[in-house]
């Protein structure tokens, strides 16, 4: 590092750009890893509940930033699940993140988890007052690198859907432009927890 005071935060900020930019890459080295392989989950019993709690949170900043209420409508009684934690949590994540990129200028973006009537399923929704989604696009939104974004790279949606797939769960989603955007994800309740 250089010994200069000035010098030295300089070095310090564009080592931090570097590290976040080699960060960026590793991770769409691994999307693209996930792709190409077969998938191995490490499945374990996991609270959804607590997922989608660290989730809130880490959107916390970001939604007060852009003035995005949160709400979370988080149901106390979930059984586990069989899931892999980390792949859930980054499924979820993608479609937060978008949610909250839809909505710039703020507005309200809804998390919660309920038990589906038969008891064998979990409904996740992730439901956001942004721009929506165009009703031509609908149809593409898992599909490979198809994206609206100018920086986007149209993997996020395609990774979230394969993950949940892998999972034996679904996802749908309802948009209207201009009014909002609905994913919901049913995933099932493992046979030891039900």
């Amino acid at each position: 590092a250089p010994i200069l005071p000035e010098a030295q935060k300089e070095y310090l900020h564009f080592t931090e750009i570097l590290r976040g930019e080699v960060k960026r890459v590793n991770q769409i080295i691994e999307q693209f890893l996930f792709f190409a392989r077969p998938s191995r989950l490490d499945l374990q019993p996991v609270q959804i509940r607590d997922v989608l709690k660290d989730l809130l949170l880490l959107a916390r900043e970001t939604a007060d930033r852009q003035k995005v209420q949160l709400i979370d409508s988080l149901s106390a009684e979930i059984p586990p699940l069989n899931l892999d934690r980390q792949r859930i949590h980054e499924a979820l994540l993608n479609l937060v993140n978008n949610a909250l990129q839809a909505m710039p200028q703020g507005g309200r973006l809804e998390v919660g988890v309920r038990n589906h009537p038969s008891s064998k399923r979990v409904i996740i929704q992730i439901a956001d007052t942004g721009e929506g989604i165009p009703e031509e696009d609908l149809g593409k939104i898992f599909d490979y690198y198809f994206t609206t974004k100018e920086k986007g790279m149209g993997l996020g949606l395609p990774l979230a859907h394969k993950i949940i797939q892998d999972h034996g769960g679904t996802i749908d989603v309802e948009s209207v432009a201009g009014q909002g955007t609905i994913f919901r994800i049913t995933l099932p309740v493992s046979k030891e927890a039900g």
